[in-house]
């Protein structure tokens, strides 16, 4: 967090990933299909890395990039700096150079499928991605707290996952956004007790934020909204998310006749009711 916000306490603790510099390719299988991931508002590229972990170790090249003029810092300057953040235009650019995969990508080339790609957007980021299905090679777009998703012409599968008590997108509002869906291949996930940030990876450094001098002002609700000891554990967030959104990517993006299956028992797993309306207790786990 200190590469967002230069001013933060040196002391601050580094964000602990399982995450390496400069590992060979597994170029025994592949070529691999593509995960593309939209941070939201007040963030950056680090924020879900528990999932772009998981992702990976299923057969997925991940990519998340920073959007600029989204950033804490950039906020804490001037509010409206998020006025100027283009991240339809950032996604797009990222999806061009995953197509052409020179430059920075190059060791890519040949190793990935473009024709296979996947948009997953928290927040923001699912506003930014909902009207990117006419984007080649662009077949699922998941949704993490977020809006509707617009069929385009590629797109063959949606999953929306919302929080049951995230105080900014309303989980009524996510039911509504499901309903306007078109894509025959839907699913719509309620996760219970769960907030805002349920959907990312770093409620620790979010609640030590205050005591290293950030003060978000009359934003601070935001980053607050899922985390701490009246929310979901985020242990358990992260376990849901990663099991529906990987069982929804590998259905269609590695043509897994199974997938749809680890969806449906999700309502066993979790003791969920109703096939599209699906809300799971975590309790069940426990």
């Amino acid at each position: 967090m200190k590469e967002f916000l230069p001013e933060l306490d040196p002391s601050f603790p580094d964000i602990v990933m399982n995450a390496y510099w400069d590992l060979p390719l597994d170029t025994t299988y592949g070529p691999y299909p593509i995960i593309i991931f939209v941070h939201g508002f007040i963030s950056f590229r680090y924020i879900a890395h528990i999932n772009f972990a998981h992702w990976a170790s299923r057969g997925f090249v991940v990519l998340c990039a920073d959007n600029p003029k989204m950033y804490c810092s950039d906020v804490m300057d001037n509010l409206f700096n998020v006025l100027l953040a283009d991240q339809v235009g950032d996604t797009k650019a990222l999806l061009a150079a995953v197509r052409s995969a020179t430059g920075p990508l190059a060791f890519l080339n040949g190793n990935i499928d473009a024709k296979r790609i996947g948009l997953v957007g928290h927040s923001w980021g699912g506003e930014a991605i909902k009207n990117l299905g006419d984007e080649v090679g662009v077949r699922v777009i998941i949704s993490l707290a977020s809006g509707r998703v617009d069929a385009g012409t590629n797109v063959e599968s949606a999953l929306l996952i919302g929080g049951l008590k995230d105080n900014w997108t309303i989980w009524r509002n996510v039911q509504l956004a499901y309903d306007s869906i078109t894509i025959k291949k839907k699913r719509l996930v309620g996760i219970p007790d769960a907030g805002h940030m349920v959907f990312t990876s770093i409620c620790d450094y979010i609640l030590l934020r205050s005591q290293y001098g950030v003060d978000l002002g009359i934003l601070n609700a935001i980053p607050n909204d899922g985390c701490g000891p009246e929310y979901l554990p985020q242990e358990i967030g992260w376990d849901i998310v990663n099991y529906a959104s990987t069982a929804a990517f590998e259905e269609t993006l590695q043509c897994s006749s199974s997938s749809a299956g680890q969806l449906d028992m999700m309502v066993n797993k979790y003791q969920g009711v109703g096939s599209a309306d699906v809300v799971y207790d975590y309790t069940a786990t426990q």
